[in-house]
């Protein structure tokens, strides 16, 4: 998995028309320095693709395009990759497939979702599925799915549906890949509502080592003819175009996946519900959840007018992602903390935008030891994080040993767009028996307390939230306020009372006793005793 994982982060991309992301030190000879910090760019940057990736002394590998893992450049190889976005699930794609998608209204109404078609029919790196080794149908960048009655303010019932499986095979170089199968690391699902807006867009495609300006790395290119950056993704004449969500529904999804994906996912939900069915090797996944408002930061500045803190933080010779002309440090990690701060302080603590989405992915970050081995003895999904904060921590909770706690870090605007305090939400699914690995704790019922603390150490918010039910911990945190806090949770038990049962007393003996008769004379007497004797002078009848 960390081989897998490594070869994902290792990824470069690079554009002939507009740039996509790269890594490079910041220029400030430049006019003008700018931030972008936005939701789901992976769709915008994902067309279907196989790699076979080559580590070499370059800074970054050698990628190759493969048609079918027995063309040449796979064959060479002894590693590939590919990336997928799956199909509707169907008589002919019953694995790696999307099997429903609908909405759930306040009053528990269900309405399922229509598919209508899928987004870019064709493309250059397109691929077959391959079912024996768990390889998906590359094709497609998504589908448009219609559900009845569900209307954003702009009044389209239309939603992207998007699902991106990344995985990776290893494999003996020089040789084709016997028995060995792809397994998923990465995987990441977003309903949106859109519009067709027409224009002169076209459609990304792929790009591998051998037409990049450096001869390594790979990347994605658009060819459109007008900005493009703020679609879900493009095609051929038409960018999809993202709306706000209608209040009062929850929305969810169903994938089949033929390998069982493990660890920890992050959603942009809210008050989410997960279930997994594990069927032969394979899972079926459901999530459903309400939409969140999360805010970007997508701004320019004069690089005269930039703050000291930020002129040190890119003068210090550090790669820094980079897309589009602006830094894009993504939403999760250490360069995505350490870039958004200064710009945050720099931009009055106000967002950009903020835009509702429904979106759940993988995390890529392993967390702290204790909470990665535990998450790695667990056969299923270990837990889901949920939030609605500009940039948040890189993995699941780290596990705080001298607070005993599970702490998670997050970093937003104090305001929202429109100007009014940002408020944030927070919720945490945990497998109970990974809770209980975490803490050692035994079967018997834990009780849980949340606080907010902020960026003084203040506890914003301090609730006990815990639900129990079908193997899953649901803790959950909200309105709070940013810029920068961490949500604290900490579980405990009591301990289990030992009841050791009281020795009843011993039944005493039943004691038998014997009645005689005795005379003297004509006087009698009954005696009765055990050993019963005649008093003297009497003798025994």
């Amino acid at each position: 998995m960390k081989k897998l994982i490594a070869a994902l982060l290792t990824i470069g991309f690079v554009a002939f028309n507009i740039p996509a992301n790269s890594a490079s030190p910041a220029m400030l000879n430049q006019p003008w320095q700018g931030i972008k910090i936005i939701e789901n760019e992976q769709f915008l940057n994902g067309p279907p693709v196989m790699y076979a990736i080559t580590r070499s002394t370059t800074p970054e590998p050698i990628y190759k395009f493969c048609n079918t893992v027995d063309d040449e450049n796979c064959i060479a190889s002894n590693y590939i990759e590919s990336l997928a976005s799956l199909p509707i699930c169907d008589a002919v794609n019953v694995v790696n497939c999307i099997s429903g998608v609908y909405a759930v209204s306040d009053a528990g109404i269900r309405t399922e979702g229509i598919f209508q078609k899928r987004i870019v029919e064709k493309g250059k790196t397109d691929y077959l599925a391959n079912p024996s080794i768990n390889l998906p149908l590359g094709n497609g960048q998504g589908a448009i799915w219609k559900i009845p009655g569900v209307k954003s303010s702009d009044g389209t019932e239309n939603y992207f549906v998007g699902a991106l499986l990344r995985s990776g095979l290893t494999k003996t170089a020089g040789a084709k890949i016997g028995t060995s199968k792809f397994e998923p690391f990465y995987f990441a699902s977003a309903i949106s509502p859109v519009v067709e807006k027409l224009g002169t867009f076209d459609r990304n495609e792929a790009l591998d080592s051998s037409v990049t300006s450096t001869g390594f790395g790979s990347g994605v290119e658009n060819k459109s003819r007008e900005p493009w950056e703020d679609c879900v993704v493009t095609e051929q004449g038409v960018c999809y175009f993202p709306k706000n969500f209608p209040a009062g529904y929850r929305y969810g999804m169903t994938v089949k996946i033929s390998s069982k994906l493990t660890g920890w996912f992050h959603g942009r939900i809210s008050e989410p519900n997960i279930t997994t069915v594990i069927s032969g090797s394979g899972q079926t996944i459901n999530i459903e959840a309400v939409p969140v408002q999360v805010p970007t930061l997508w701004e320019k500045v004069p690089t005269s007018e930039i703050s000291d803190e930020l002129r040190t933080l890119l003068a210090s010779g550090t790669f820094f992602g980079n897309g589009q002309g602006y830094y894009m440090p993504g939403n999760s990690g250490p360069e995505s903390f350490g870039m958004a701060t200064p710009w945050i302080k720099m931009l009055k603590d106000k967002a950009t935008t903020s835009n509702s989405y429904w979106s759940v992915r993988t995390l890529l970050g392993e967390g702290s030891d204790q909470v990665f081995r535990c998450a790695q003895n667990s056969s299923d999904v270990a837990g889901v994080v949920t939030t609605n904060s500009l940039v948040y921590s890189a993995g699941p909770p780290a596990f705080n040993r001298a607070d005993q706690s599970l702490d998670y870090k997050l970093l937003s605007p104090h305001y929202a767009a429109d100007g009014t305090e940002a408020k944030g939400t927070y919720d945490l699914l945990l497998r109970s028996d990974v809770a209980r690995c975490i803490y050692g704790f035994s079967k018997a019922p834990v009780s849980a307390s949340i606080s907010v603390l902020s960026a003084d150490g203040t506890a914003q918010v301090s609730t006990t939230v815990l639900n129990e039910k079908n193997g899953w911990l649901t803790l959950s945190a909200k309105n709070f306020t940013f810029s920068s806090p961490i949500v604290r949770i900490r579980l405990t038990q009591e301990a289990e009372v030992v009841v050791t049962p009281t020795p009843s007393a011993s039944a005493k003996p039943v004691v038998k006793t014997v009645t005689i008769t005795c005379v003297k004379g004509k006087t009698s007497k009954k005696v009765t005793a055990v050993k019963p004797k005649c008093p003297a002078g009497f003798k025994k009848k």
